[in-house]
């Protein structure tokens, strides 16, 4: 998440030097806030999927352990 700060702090930086309308440095902060909420989004559900799949596993286990023959 801290490179794609930078990255967006650098491409800020660049459009700056074209003196651009305030509406089109407008448009690129909400890009830039949508990218970032994205990417937080993304990673939250990384976390998830791998939560779960050691759920599962905890899970096979314990039916295992039960004497359930558990073929998948």
């Amino acid at each position: 998440m801290k490179n794609l700060k930078q990255s967006i702090n650098q491409w800020e930086a660049e459009l700056k030097k074209y003196n651009l309308e305030p509406e089109a440095l407008q448009v690129f902060n909400a890009m830039s806030e949508n990218l970032l909420s994205q990417r937080k989004h993304i990673s939250e559900l990384g976390d998830m999927l791998e939560n779960s799949q050691q759920a599962y596993v905890e899970l096979r286990k314990e039916l295992v352990a039960e004497g359930y023959n558990l073929r998948y």
